[in-house]
């Protein structure tokens, strides 16, 4: 649809940076099979650049260039984008963020990471539907089509590692994507989700 650096969807580097890091600790032969992984052209020459953490960059990149490290790493996409978030999680959260967790309630937990799934993007909204006992439901509204399957797999993989270690039980995260028009040449989703949990 967009060349890469093109679209008009952008996401913090600090994204970019986070999957290098994980790249890095994680996969055989690092950043350099990657981008050897990758054909010569314009999507190369977009994840060699250097990023900085606050700068603005082409979100949808990030769709391509986690496929190509999936493959890499011999797993579903899908997989592969739960085990860097869960990851990400615990390098997050470390023994004081467990501690802090543990003192609050897993409710609040998943509301504040449902919220903040969007903040490093400069499209989208978070709306919180239901909270409840066990249960936070969320909206994501205008989020790119390739994007919200991304969303949710990294949703369920920081969920898991969040929720547990703030009480919750055996967590669990329904979702779907609802079609939402289009902005420019890009289909637009609603991504519903539903976290649950036992206490």
């Amino acid at each position: 649809m967009y060349a890469p650096g093109e679209s008009p969807f952008h996401v913090r580097g600090s994204t970019y940076l986070g999957i290098r890091d994980h790249v890095k600790a994680t996969l055989p032969g690092g950043l350099e099979a990657v981008f050897e992984a990758m054909p010569q052209g314009p999507h190369r020459s977009f994840v060699e650049q250097a990023f900085t953490a606050d700068g603005w960059y082409d979100a949808l990149t990030i769709r391509p260039l986690t496929e190509i490290i999936a493959k890499l790493e011999q797993r579903s996409w899908e997989d592969s984008l739960r085990a860097r978030a869960s990851d990400l999680a615990r390098r997050e959260h470390g023994v004081l963020g467990r501690v802090r967790m543990i003192a609050s309630s897993p409710e609040k937990i998943a509301e504040k990471l449902q919220l903040a799934a969007l903040e490093r993007f400069d499209f989208g909204q978070a709306e919180i539907v239901e909270t409840g006992r066990g249960l936070s439901k969320v909206a994501y509204h205008e989020v790119p089509q390739p994007l919200g399957a991304w969303l949710i797999a990294s949703l369920d993989g920081h969920a898991s590692v969040a929720i547990s270690n703030a009480g919750g039980k055996q967590p669990k995260l329904n979702s779907r994507l609802i079609p939402q028009g289009r902005r420019g040449d890009m289909g637009l989703v609603d991504v519903r989700v539903e976290l649950s949990w036992s206490r």
